[in-house]
């Protein structure tokens, strides 16, 4: 897939900063160590024909034909990819077949958290010094565009300001569904390694998932699966 006169990484950026949580460019080129931190040459070409929303395998050779991979080559470095935490991907059972889709994955919530297994002082350096300069002053304040999304349901909501408490969140875990998974908070995990720890808590499973984000987190060795009364017990 060698082609000369092209840098992926540049091109990945700008490709990434079109996604619906973009990634920004800096002036000091940051964005661009973390994403060679991340991507070899190959996956970042690969990664540039990926959507936001999730392609089947099918497609996505499509558009790499010239590449020369056979669709099981391509299936592999794929799955490489999801499980070094670099894109996300989707399986969905059609009859007795299994289809795989695969997506980009923003930095922010996503390819920074993956890393929580492969983290370095460096890049857990660079990657704090993006998002506190660049990622939430550039992508989160000035597009106007948030992250999550409010959907309208034409109903009447009664709404009462309240902080949400110790009870509260207990109902939400209690009524969630399974399976329920606990991980390592990346930024306590993180800041240990350079030699800043958490000063608040020595707790460091703290950050919870559920569902199918449960599902990929366990999948990806991330997070561990427990039980509604040892999620209610780590929340004490």
């Amino acid at each position: 897939m060698n082609q000369e006169n092209i840098d992926y990484y540049q091109e990945l950026q700008k490709h990434l900063d079109k996604m619906p949580v973009g990634y920004p460019a800096t002036e000091s080129g940051i964005e661009i160590k973390i994403l060679k931190h991340l991507f070899t040459q190959e996956q970042a070409q690969i990664a540039l024909k990926l959507n936001f929303i999730a392609d089947p395998l099918k497609k996505i050779y499509r558009k790499l034909k010239k590449s020369g991979f056979s669709s099981e080559e391509l299936e592999k470095k794929l799955d490489e990819m999801y499980f070094k935490g670099l894109i996300n991907r989707g399986v969905v059972k059609q009859g007795e077949t299994e289809i795989k889709y695969y997506g980009s994955a923003p930095f922010v919530v996503g390819m920074f958290e993956y890393q929580l297994n492969l983290l370095t002082p460096e890049f857990f350096k660079d990657a704090h010094q993006y998002i506190q300069e660049t990622f939430f002053s550039e992508e989160y304040n000035k597009s106007g565009v948030p992250q999550l999304r409010v959907i309208p349901l034409d109903q009447t909501v009664n709404y009462e300001q309240a902080i949400a408490n110790y009870d509260d969140l207990k109902q939400i875990i209690e009524n969630i569904g399974e399976p329920i998974a606990v991980m390592d908070c990346i930024c306590r995990k993180g800041n240990d390694l350079i030699g800043k720890p958490c000063t608040k808590t020595k707790l460091r499973e703290s950050c919870f998932s559920f569902r199918t984000a449960a599902k990929m987190s366990i999948e990806k060795g991330l997070a561990r699966e427990i039980t509604k009364e040892e999620a209610f017990k780590i929340l004490e």
